[in-house]
């Protein structure tokens, strides 16, 4: 084992001996070898602590158990290539390999050693991950990669003393916090690239070469929680504010922004204006699901059945209705567009469910977009007490330019990078802030008055056509 190696195992020993809750962060550059350090230490672990229990979390179930044992393939492809070159008087008693169809002491996402009593088992990240048990130790991989990170972090606080966090850098103020946090606490670790004795300066300098091209291998390099400033798409976010808990106001009126996707993820974005400040209240993303689920989010007539939704989901939903049918809802040109076979547009599905969608067709290119979203982001402020809202304050922290010497045209030179995830909240915002003269028409009796003496309201007004 290298050094650094060692001090992460012995990290994680000393953490497990305590007996205390350590949430351990690991960030590191890609290629360290770190996901092989923890697959050994668990398996010795499962080898010789009588009723131990390893617990371990990745994006999807294929990184976790591919269902053979390719050491290439997942985790517990890692497991069983490992407990298979084992010499056979150390393989537990009663250890049967994983054939086709798996067997009680290996099967898909659980190994078990029979003999004293001590197992392996895998989940994917969801916000209900382990929590119908307790383990000795829990390994959540490429933990920032994951979606609703922070959701996912309160679902495992009681699963296990002991959570090692595991992942290359994101740029954002939600990673930045996690890591504030486990660094106060002593339980933070951050690997360089110098610390892998196989990378050299040159090889460094090979890395660089290839940043030219793609701004994003640096992070794969570097560990930097800060946004490029240079490439990033919106650095007016950094006058935003951000305040941990926000309510409601019954005398101000709510409005939703949203970007729909069939296969990409669906945000919608719950707002009030306060005559000065925009303020995000909540904001809800979720993939693969019919508008029908979230029909009753947007308009709190509609009728639910309860077992559609987690629990999680269910108290986000019944705080949103409590606070009244929106005044207005807001979308892109792309809604209204027809669909076959039943040549309809979501525009149409949400009108025939008391949803009446409104778009600015003067702000479908990008420079208009980003034009208004630059105005509105100081005036707005984010509730980070809700893990939505910090997803999508993140997302459009995170937004960048596109190379712009792809193109000519001066488009281009407005275009962002559609990165997946990031351009669906980002448009959510983006289909506010075009429609937002709207809101201070709607408004106007409460407009403060500094918007009227800045003239911010009749320049917006006149640069969206609105």
């Amino acid at each position: 084992m290298f050094d650094y190696q060692k001090r992460v195992i012995e990290k994680i020993w000393e953490a497990e001996l305590s007996g205390e809750d350590h949430d351990i962060l690991i960030d590191k550059p890609r290629g360290m070898g770190l996901t092989w350090s923890f697959v050994w230490y668990e398996v010795w672990r499962w080898l010789f602590a009588p009723n131990w229990g390893g617990f371990n979390l990745s994006r999807t179930e294929a990184e976790v158990d591919a269902g053979d044992q390719d050491p290439n393939s997942s985790i517990f492809g890692k497991f069983r290539w490992c407990i298979g070159m084992l010499p056979e008087y150390l393989v537990p008693e009663g250890y049967v390999p994983k054939g086709k169809k798996g067997n009680p002491t290996d099967m898909s996402l659980k190994i078990v050693n029979p003999k004293l009593g001590s197992s392996l088992i895998g989940s994917t990240t969801n916000q209900n991950a382990g929590r119908s048990r307790r383990y000795s130790l829990t390994v959540i991989d490429e933990c920032f990669a994951i979606e609703h990170f922070m959701s996912v972090y309160r679902a495992l606080m009681s699963v296990s003393r002991v959570k090692v966090f595991v992942s290359t850098v994101k740029a954002g103020k939600v990673f930045q916090d996690f890591k504030d946090m486990c660094e106060k606490k002593n339980d933070y670790i951050s690997l360089k690239w110098q610390d892998h004795p196989f990378k050299d300066q040159i090889w460094y300098e090979e890395q660089l070469a290839k940043a030219e091209f793609d701004p994003e291998v640096m992070k794969e390099i570097e560990v930097d929680y800060a946004v490029n400033i240079k490439s990033q798409y919106y650095p007016e976010i950094r006058q935003s504010k951000v305040i941990e808990g926000m309510e409601f106001q019954k005398d101000k009126k709510l409005y939703v922004s949203m970007d729909v996707g069939a296969q990409d993820l669906t945000v919608l974005i719950f707002l009030q204006f306060d005559g000065q400040f925009i303020n995000v209240l909540e904001c809800l993303s979720n993939r693969r699901k019919n508008m029908d689920w979230y029909y009753p989010f947007l308009n709190p007539a509609i009728d639910y059945n309860p077992d559609f939704y987690l629990p999680h989901q269910k108290e986000l939903l019944n705080k949103i209705r409590s606070w009244g049918k929106p005044t207005a809802y807001f979308g892109e040109a792309a809604h209204f567009m027809k669909v076959m076979p039943t040549n309809r547009s979501i525009a149409d599905n949400l009108a025939k469910n008391g949803i009446r969608l409104i778009c600015n067709n003067n702000a479908i290119k990008h420079a208009p977009r980003r034009h208004a979203t630059s105005l509105l982001l100081p005036r707005t402020v984010f509730n980070f007490g809700s893990d939505g809202v910090s997803e999508l304050y993140d997302a459009i922290a995170n937004s960048r330019y596109s190379n712009a010497s792809y193109g000519t045209s001066e488009e281009s030179h407005t275009k962002p990078v559609h990165d997946t995830d990031i351009s669906d909240f980002r448009s959510a915002f983006e289909n506010f802030a075009t429609n937002f003269p709207r809101v201070m028409k709607v408004q106007r009796e409460q407009l403060h008055s500094d918007i009227k003496q800045n003239n911010f309201a009749n320049s917006l007004s006149a640069y969206l056509k609105l």
